[in-house]
Parts: structure tokens; sequence; C-alpha cells
């Protein structure tokens, strides 16, 4: 049998969504899988019970960290994985608490359908599931989300895959995708892919609903409140529709001071960029050319 694919799902305080993105794994997956729920600090009761209710379920493992650290709460589960051969140690599948996978097509499932484009494209090094605009498509108040989203399905094309930026939504990655010594993530993330590898978006059926985008208007001020502050920390974007519900000191906080964290997170991604060129120059000086094709 093959080894188990990690499914690693990131969460706080979604209890509902969260047990609805777990199902629609549940259901529609065929592939040999490992679903890690890597809690990230929630304060919710509701949440805190679903999380025990989805521990006893087979091919489950809840995870807890002691304090919100955004994407790096999935370096928590990563570490299990790399130190337990019965998971795929080539492929991750991270993917946030409020997403739903597509139905299966054509007797394949979507993890399936993923891990053949990675297995027959090796110029792929992250492939994301693109999002279900059906429903921001007629909303005014996400006329610029959907704008964007849009944007993103009109890159070039390679292996009937858009070649577009994907965030954490939901998305398979290879083992060696970073510059980074080993497989992690870290802030800026985007910015340490290797120079040889492209990352895209599926097309047509293979489609992941954002539930995410309906709690946009009715999230716990205190929650965002929390979220803005943890955000900021990691300079991480947040939706203009979500920033402008919160009182203006929050909006000014966020606005002051993502800057100087981001400069932090810059400094950061110098550091590996430099030591990655230094390891790699002169004998590997194609593979840094690559990145101007």
């Amino acid at each position: 049998m093959s080894k188990k694919i990690p499914i690693i799902i990131l969460t706080k305080d979604e209890n509902r969504y969260l047990k609805l993105s777990v199902r629609s794994i549940l259901n529609r997956t065929k592939a040999n899988y490992h679903i890690f729920i890597v809690d990230n600090n929630s304060k919710s009761s509701d949440q805190k019970k679903a999380l025990e209710e989805l521990a006893h379920k087979e091919n489950i493992t809840v995870l807890y960290n002691s304090r919100n650290e955004w994407i790096l709460g999935f370096n928590l589960a990563i570490g299990c994985i790399q130190k337990d051969e019965q998971y795929d140690q080539d492929f991750y599948v991270l993917s946030d608490g409020d997403i739903t996978v597509p139905l299966p097509k054509n007797n394949m499932c979507w993890l399936e359908y993923l891990l053949s484009k990675m297995k027959k494209n090796a110029h792929f090094g992250k492939i994301g599931l693109a999002l279900d605009l059906g429903y921001i498509k007629e909303r005014a108040e996400f006329e610029d989300t959907f704008k964007r989203e849009s944007r993103y399905l009109c890159g070039p094309c390679s292996s009937g895959l858009i070649i577009a930026p994907v965030d954490t939504t939901l998305a398979i990655y290879r083992k060696d995708l970073f510059i980074l010594p080993a497989f992690k993530m870290l802030p800026g993330h985007a910015s340490l892919v290797k120079p040889y590898y492209y990352v895209a978006r599926t097309t047509g059926h293979w489609q992941a609903r954002h539930l995410g985008w309906r709690n946009y208007s009715i999230q716990d001020g205190s929650q965002l409140e929390d979220k803005i502050k943890c955000f900021t920390r990691y300079a991480a974007y947040i939706d203009p529709i979500v920033l402008n519900r919160l009182p203006k000191s929050i909006r000014l906080y966020f606005i002051i001071f993502k800057p100087i964290f981001k400069i932090k997170w810059a400094v950061i991604v110098l550091y590996f960029w430099t030591k990655y060129i230094l390891e790699h120059f002169p004998r590997n000086f194609n593979e840094l050319q690559s990145s101007v094709r």
C-alpha cells in the first residue's frame, strides 16, 4: 500500500466550517491520506468541542498550538510528519479550515488529480485548487476580491493548469519547493520558491469552495481584533472587507506596524536566498538563470 499523503488543516475558532471541510475530505477522497488538524489557540468552546469529536475519528490527528502563530502553525504538524515513515515525505497538502473539496470526476478524486499532475509535470512545485467564485460574483462588497481572483484565471496554461499565485487556501506542495534546508512554512513563503518551479491553479471542475467568504461580515469583533494583531506580526494580507469592520485604532495598528514586521520577514527571506545562491553558484548557475525565463 502507498504511504499516506498528509493533509494539514490550519484552523482557529471556525467550528462550523471546519466540520464541513473535514466532512468533504472524508466523503470525497479515495487516495490514501491522513488529516492533521492544527488549532491555533482557539477560544471558542464550540471549536474545542468540535476538535474533541474530530480527534476520535479514524485517519485524523488533532494538534494544538499554545498561541496563534498564523502560517507557522502548519510547522507543528510538518515536524510530526517528517519523523514518521508511514507518511509520504514527497508531498504535503495544506489547507485552511474553511475549504470544501470538489466531488470526484471520472472516478478520480481531487487528491488523485493533484498527485497525478505533480507526478507527470516535474516543473510544478505547487498546485492549488481554484476557488469557486459563484458566491462573491454578484456581491458588491466582494468586487475587488472577485476581480483579483478572476485575474489569476487569466494566466498562461501548462498541462491543463493555470500558472498563477496560490495562497495556503488548499494546495499540494513538493517537499523541495522552497530554498529552505527542509520543508516548512514561513511568512513570505511565496518568495522562497526555487527558481525552476512553477506555481499553478486547477481549472474547470476542480474548484474548492471557500466558506470563509460567508464569514467576512459576521465574524465576532474580538476574534477579528485577535486576527489582525496576529496578521500584523507576520505581515500578512487582510482583505479590506474585514479590515474596514474594525475600530480605527486597530486599523491604524495594522497600517503602522505591518510594514515594520514586513521588513523583519523580508530580511529572513533575503538571508535564505543569499545562502541558497552561495551554495549553488557557479556550479548550478543554469538553475538560477531559469528564474528569469
